[in-house]
């Protein structure tokens, strides 16, 4: 089996010149592949508006299939706010477009920049080499990265292996000696590690941090919380609210990851967040998500537990205690002017109202178990 070796082998970068916005963060059109100019840039910059840019250029991207114009808004939310996810995504655009060599760029500023899962970057890149080894006279080097990103995707547990004997963009490279052996050695010693899906699963569980408990979510609490560990479009199938019932990608909603309350062999209950991005106005509706896994990341149950999608939905309060109990208490705001008929943005609550309370447990298996008494009580 051979070692995995260092992942920044390749010295060089491909700049590609192309028309841009004016920048923000310190980067110019010509900059946007420099590292040291990206790491400089990503300390400063507006974050919001790059958020907005951002998933403006997925929906552009996934949505509309208009892959011009998902390029240029990727590139204006790099100039506002270079982050590893624009570049992962940037990348996967360009290289829809058939533009190998930019889209070699900004996936190795993605790598640089540590985007996870990381094994996607390193799949997309021997891609990106693999169709640029007959472009050039130096193709038996590309060859070569193209070979070496392969062997390490797999080694660190591509979800996917398949694909690099399905997909199209590996056509030129299926017969070659070396990348047979070395797929071959490579997917072995991948799944003598762990299962692909195991590790997709295992790197999402990971980003959430433990929590101290009792924890109390509420309006408060949400205002003096600042949510900024977005959750890539890679985890999807972990957060189904991440595609609508068209099954395109929901741009309109941000999700972030918050924290773990309890994982033991029979389950993992996580705390995701999201932000209601399209709302008008700066405070955007926050909501949180209780989920609970099995052990190879599929959902047991799922509850809505605190905050509020929309702002015409009831106000929810979390409360959970150290054996795991919990409840969920709605509240409607009550607007000083109908928001019906003039919205919400600028219309002041003058009061909060009671609507009702649900108590759970998690059960030993998972589930969500409704109970009668309340916390207080028990």
């Amino acid at each position: 089996m051979r070692p995995i070796t260092p992942l920044l082998l390749i010295p060089f970068v491909i700049v590609a010149c192309h028309s841009a916005p004016t920048p923000v963060a310190g980067l110019t059109p010509t900059s946007i592949y420099n590292i040291d100019s990206v790491r400089i840039a990503a300390t400063a910059g507006d974050e919001k508006a790059a958020r907005k840019q951002f998933l403006a250029a997925m929906d552009a991207y996934k949505n509309k299939k208009d892959l011009a114009g998902s390029i240029g808004l990727f590139k204006k939310a790099v100039l506002l706010k270079p982050t590893a996810q624009a570049y992962y995504e940037l990348g996967g655009a360009l290289m829809e477009q058939s533009r190998f060599e930019e889209a070699i760029s900004a996936l190795r500023i993605a790598e640089k920049m540590q985007y996870k899962p990381l094994a996607n970057v390193l799949f997309r890149l021997s891609a990106a080499f693999a169709k640029t080894q007959n472009q050039k006279d130096y193709s038996y080097q590309i060859d070569s990265f193209a070979v070496h990103y392969m062997e390490v995707a797999l080694q660190m547990g591509y979800s996917h292996p398949e694909e690099f004997q399905t997909n199209n963009w590996f056509t030129d490279m299926l017969g070659g000696y070396e990348f047979k052996r070395r797929y071959k050695q490579a997917l072995a010693a991948g799944i003598s590690i762990k299962d692909p899906e195991q590790s997709l699963w295992q790197e999402f569980r990971d980003q959430f941090i433990p929590v101290s408990l009792p924890l109390t979510i509420n309006d408060a609490w949400i205002n003096s919380h600042t949510l900024d560990k977005t959750i890539n479009f890679d985890y999807e199938k972990f957060v189904p609210e991440m595609r609508t019932a068209k099954f395109s990608r929901d741009v309109d909603k941000e999700y972030y990851y918050y924290a773990v309350l309890k994982a033991d062999t029979a389950y993992t209950a996580l705390l995701y967040a999201g932000i209601n991005e399209v709302m008008p106005g700066e405070h955007k509706p926050v909501f949180f998500f209780l989920v609970s896994f099995d052990p190879n990341g599929r959902i047991i149950d799922k509850l809505a537990v605190a905050g509020q999608q929309n702002l015409s939905d009831p106000d929810k309060v979390f409360t959970m205690q150290p054996n795991f109990e919990f409840e969920v208490r709605d509240f409607k705001n009550i607007y000083k002017n109908d928001p019906d008929s003039v919205g919400y943005d600028s219309n002041t609550i003058i009061r909060t109202d009671p609507v009702g309370v649900a108590n759970y447990r998690i059960a030993p298996s998972g589930k969500f178990e409704k109970t009668n008494a309340p916390l207080a009580l028990r």
